[in-house]
This record gives C-alpha cells, sequence and structure tokens, in this order.
C-alpha cells in the first residue's frame, strides 16, 4: 500500500511540474523587469524551439481559439532573475506562493507578447517540462478573454499538446470542452484572431489630415509657367476592408494650387492600399495611386504639370524600440502631356520612372526625429514642337530631407523638407512633371497635421 501511494504521489508531482506551475503577475512590465536579465542562449531557449516545433507540427493554429499560440511562442522576450537576488526580493518579483510554501518557474503577464520570466528553480527542469512550461505560458497570453487567466484551463490544454501520442483531434476536445454551446468566447470566429505587434500601423492605418508645400522656384525656371508657388492637399485615406492583419483601404488627396496671383483647384489623386503583410513588427503595403488634373483651369490643363500619373508600389516597415525604418518601391507609368505658349504648341513625352526612397529616424517618447533619401531613374523626357525636337535620354534625380514629426497614437504635427540633392542634367523637380508627388522647383518646405483612427 504504501508503494502504491509513493506511486501515486510521484505521478501527481510529475504531472504538476509538466504542467508548469505558472503565478500571473500583477507588476509593471517595465521596472519589473530590470531584475530580470535577458535570455539569447542556453537550456530554456533550445527548449521554446523545441516547443514551437512540437506545436507547428501538430498544427494548433487550426484550432478555433489557439490561432494566437504559434506567435505566443516565437516572439515572446524571455527573462532570467539576475544572480544575487535575496529570498525577499524574490518573493517580492512573485518567485513565491502566497504562502511562501513552493517556489514557482515562472511569470508572464495575461496579456500578448508579453515577456516570460524565469526563476531560479525553471534551471532544475529538464527539456520536457521546459517545452510543457513554454507552452504553459504561451496559453495565457493567447487564449482569447477571460480564459487566458485561467489556470485550470491553461494546464489542461498543455497536457494535451505535450502528451505522449498525442493528436490535433485531442487537443481539439478539450479547447471545445471549454466552449459553451452558445457565445464561445473561443468560438467568436471562424478564422484564427492573429495578434498585431504593438508597434504595428495596422491599429491606426486610417488618416484625415491636411498639408501645406511651399516650392522653392527659381526666377529663370521656363517649364513653371504658371508661376506655381505652393500646394495645399487635403488627405482622406480609410481602410474599412479586410480581416485580422489584412487591411485595405481607399482614399483621396485633393488639391489647390496657389501662384504669386492666384488659387485654383489642383490635381486629384486617388489610391488603393492593402496591407498584406504583418509580422515581427514588419508591415508591408501594397499601393497605387491615380494622379488626374481637375481641368478646373485652362492654365494648369494646358501645361505639362497636367499631365496624368499613374504610380504603383510596395512599402516595407518596421518600428523598434527607439528607433525606424521604412523603404519604398515604386514604378511610375510613362505618359505625355501638351502646352501652347504664344502661337507655339509643345508636346513632352515623360518616360517610366522607377524609385527608391529611403526613410529612417528615431523616436523618443512622442516625438520622432528622422529623413529621407530617394534615388528616381526617369527613362526618357523629350519636347517636340513643329521646329525642333529635344531628348535628354535617361536621367537621374537624387532627393533628400529631414522631418520632425510630434506623434501620438491618434495625432500628430509635422514639418518636413525636400530638396534636390543631384540631377543628371541639372534639371529640377518640373521635368519630372508630377505636381501631387514630387512638387516643382528644387524642393519645398510641408507642414503636415493628421489624425490616424
Amino acid at each position: 500500500m504504501k508503494l502504491m501511494l509513493l506511486i501515486l504521489f510521484s505521478l501527481c508531482f510529475s504531472q504538476s511540474v509538466i504542467a508548469g506551475p505558472v503565478r500571473i503577475g500583477n507588476g509593471d512590465d517595465g521596472e519589473d523587469l530590470q531584475s530580470f536579465e535577458l535570455l539569447s542562449e542556453g537550456p530554456i531557449v533550445e527548449a521554446r524551439a523545441k516547443a514551437l516545433t512540437l506545436v507547428r507540427e501538430l498544427g494548433v493554429n487550426r484550432i478555433e481559439g489557439l490561432g494566437n499560440l504559434i506567435p505566443e511562442l516565437e516572439y515572446t522576450k524571455l527573462y532570467m532573475t539576475k544572480k544575487g537576488l535575496t529570498t525577499r526580493e524574490l518573493l517580492e518579483l512573485g518567485a513565491f506562493k502566497d504562502d511562501a510554501s513552493g517556489l514557482i518557474y515562472a511569470r508572464t503577464m495575461p496579456e500578448p507578447y508579453a515577456p516570460t520570466r524565469f526563476f531560479p528553480a525553471s534551471q532544475n527542469l529538464n527539456e520536457t517540462q521546459l517545452i510543457a512550461l513554454h507552452i504553459h505560458e504561451a496559453l495565457h497570453r493567447a487564449l482569447p478573454g477571460q480564459l487566458r487567466e485561467r489556470e485550470d484551463v491553461a494546464s489542461e490544454i498543455t497536457q494535451a499538446i505535450t502528451a505522449p501520442e498525442t493528436s490535433l483531434d485531442r487537443v481539439s476536445r478539450v479547447v471545445r470542452s471549454y466552449a459553451a454551446p452558445t457565445q464561445s468566447p473561443l468560438l467568436m470566429s471562424q478564422a484564427p484572431a492573429v495578434v498585431v505587434p504593438k508597434k504595428s500601423r495596422l491599429h491606426n492605418p486610417s488618416r484625415l489630415g491636411m498639408e501645406y508645400r511651399r516650392f522653392s522656384v527659381e526666377e529663370t525656371n521656363k517649364l513653371n509657367s504658371l508661376d506655381i508657388q505652393g500646394l495645399y492637399v487635403l488627405s482622406s485615406h480609410l481602410y474599412p476592408f479586410g480581416v485580422n492583419d489584412k487591411a485595405i483601404g481607399v482614399g483621396f488627396d485633393l488639391s489647390m494650387v496657389e501662384t504669386k496671383n492666384d488659387r485654383f483647384m489642383g490635381p486629384l489623386s486617388l489610391s488603393g492600399r492593402y496591407q498584406v503583410w504583418t509580422q515581427r513588427d514588419f508591415d508591408l503595403e501594397l499601393f497605387g495611386e491615380f494622379n488626374m488634373n481637375t481641368l478646373s483651369r485652362d492654365e494648369l490643363k494646358n501645361s505639362n504639370l497636367g499631365r496624368d500619373t499613374t504610380r504603383f508600389g510596395l512599402t516595407l516597415a518596421t518600428r523598434r524600440d527607439w528607433f525606424f525604418v521604412e523603404n519604398d518601391f515604386s514604378y511610375t507609368a510613362g505618359s505625355e502631356s501638351e502646352e501652347e505658349l504664344g502661337n507655339i504648341k509643345y508636346d513632352y513625352e515623360f518616360g517610366e520612372i522607377l524609385g527608391i526612397n529611403l526613410r529612417t529616424g528615431f523616436h523618443y517618447k512622442s516625438v520622432m526625429i528622422g529623413g529621407f533619401g530617394e534615388v528616381l531613374l526617369s527613362d526618357n523626357f523629350k519636347i517636340k514642337s513643329s521646329d525642333f525636337v529635344e531628348e535628354t535620354g535617361r536621367n537621374r534625380v537624387i532627393s533628400w530631407g529631414p522631418f520632425i514629426e510630434y506623434r501620438r497614437s491618434n495625432f500628430s504635427l509635422a514639418l518636413k523638407g525636400r530638396f534636390l540633392l543631384d540631377s543628371s542634367i541639372g534639371e529640377d523637380y518640373d521635368f519630372l512633371a508630377n505636381l501631387m508627388g514630387y512638387g516643382v522647383g528644387r524642393g519645398s518646405i510641408q507642414t503636415q497635421i493628421n489624425a490616424f483612427f
């Protein structure tokens, strides 16, 4: 009888270790993590990799309610308590049960992408137990609603995933056992939810903004026959469509041209954008823009600046704790326009434009400071009239500009600059004839106010 009791006690103890005793803390992550060191190697990190292999091979992301388990395992930061902490300090960090009767192994917060903090006792666990502990912790962040705070739910699902010869059906049955016949938090959506990184632009993709651009124009500029001095732009880009980490938006930019003596309606830009991928704090967005002359004034209609442009491209962006990087790759299709000066008619042919734009900078709290560099390759520019033809061949236009922006989650004020650094034939932005995109002259200063939602 004593032998049977000893065996039963051992089995119960082993199951409790595999389940990974976890206490959900309520401390602030930032201050709390000062007592921990980031783990980048060792048995705990290696066990996390094997836990990922296990859940991927099992295919748990196909189970409704567990769609976030894999990213929670993969992207949580792992910390270990610093050496030399006293028992009292460990107690304050939550390293003991409330009654101080036994050690726990790890602690997490019941919210997406919270860090996982390990205590010294976890170093005594074997690989199998560490794998279960990683999965257990991730479930406390991945499960929907109030279920992520329930220790019994996380423990039973962990045991189902790590049990020998387990199967997807078995894990699915355990998950469904916590689902009520109606209004189950696990079955609220047919598609598994996707946790979006905190810094992703997907949280507030829509934008309503106003902008003023003041151009640097030379008096001898013959192509700027309208003597354009500035441009007012009203922008509205909305993302009403899409599911989870996908977002589809449409929008417009409406402009007003400012000359020395007049103001009138400028080009209208229609655009579509598709946020196709969000992962590891990276966002990938496809876009298409069509800038067209509104025909509101004959002066603009009969100018090389009145041409229509079609532009496609993609934006790859990442935002980190203290810096950000955005890469734009674009293609602008060629087009033509006409202008009549006196009795002479001019035909302009604009070649295709390939563009690469790097925008980067630093941010501290709500302030962002940085700049951009851009290289444009224009295929050709041709001017024809009744008595002459002039071509430039392939052109190179290199631009740069600084910016400073004050930004909250749903509001920003910005001051930006765009300046011509170099061009292959000494040309300026007039030769690109894209008033909405690049402006005129040799650059511009821009002021901007935006609301995000």
